[in-house]
């Protein structure tokens, strides 16, 4: 079963992102997936229930303010300089997870480290509903302050709400971390659309807010680091489809240091060189970079 294109009113299947009778696009499986009518009652009972428990705390006003600032929230994910240095040596698609496994940019899963190649296929099928076009999802998550998660890399990119608002689901944490606790297929209610993620950080994180909670606390309980990267706690932001240079809005460099590689190729040598071909481009398109 599928639902019905906006262009010729027919029935197209999940899998489909283009409506086989009419040739009709922009049929974004993700958004479709998140917007099936048991995901969205399921989304919003979780979501009047952390409302109807801060109110029996008294902190429905400090809620209130928490939904209205994610409303504004954006999608941020960070990588290596050398992923964004492969841009300006051959300007077109910025590569996914899938395009580095095929060059071997990724390395093997470490002992006691969750195989990332066998939970990210089962993860991103849920999300697509089929294995036709799971290698179509760039991963980033929600922030409020424009900051990432640092151990994927020195380079903070955030990205432009008219190019991907459109095409976006949201997932209130990890998904493969999810699928490796849980399993597939995944529990009704913890994904939306992007229009509605204000809804699902309220369904996740109501009971962390009390009466003594401000809004200078609201970044962190929304995107907070942990030790590692299995450890991050964050709201999952997937973007269906190809991005370029000019999906992103900024470009944030970490001041130069020395790195210790952590894929199968080594992060390219960070310097004045790299970092100005970056700016480079990014002034080319219009995209503000900076070095912090």
């Amino acid at each position: 079963m599928g639902d019905r294109c906006g262009k010729c009113g027919n029935e197209v299947p999940l899998e489909r992102n283009t409506c086989p009778h009419c040739g009709g696009d922009n049929l974004f499986p993700n958004v479709r997936q998140a917007s099936q009518t048991a995901e969205l009652e399921a989304l919003e009972h979780r979501y009047q229930t952390g409302r109807d428990d801060c109110r029996r705390r008294g902190c429905l006003d400090v809620l209130d303010e928490f939904e209205s600032a994610v409303s504004n929230s954006k999608a941020v994910f960070a990588c290596s300089l050398s992923k964004l240095i492969a841009l300006v040596r051959q300007p077109g698609i910025f590569s996914n997870y899938y395009h580095l496994q095929r060059i071997q940019f990724h390395s093997e899963s470490k002992p006691g480290e969750p195989n990332w190649k066998t939970l990210r296929p089962h993860a991103e099928i849920e999300f697509v509903g089929s294995h036709k076009l799971m290698d179509q999802l760039h991963y980033a998550c929600l922030t409020l302050n424009d900051c990432g998660l640092p151990h994927y890399g020195e380079c903070t990119i955030l990205l432009r709400e008219d190019m991907i608002a459109h095409r976006s689901s949201v997932f209130e944490e990890n998904s493969a971390m999810f699928v490796q606790r849980k399993g597939v297929p995944l529990t009704k209610g913890l994904r939306s659309t992007w229009g509605d993620r204000m809804k699902l950080c309220v369904a996740k994180l109501a009971r962390q807010i009390d009466a003594d909670t401000n809004s200078e606390n609201f970044p962190e309980l929304l995107l907070k680091p942990g030790r590692q990267a299995i450890d991050d706690n964050f709201v999952e932001v997937q973007i269906f489809g190809d991005m370029t240079i000019l999906t992103f809005e900024r470009v944030r460099l970490a001041s130069a240091k020395a790195s210790t590689p952590t894929r199968m190729r080594k992060r390219t040598r960070r310097g004045s060189t790299d970092e100005r071909a970056v700016r480079e481009l990014c002034l080319k398109h219009h995209v503000f970079c900076d070095i912090v």
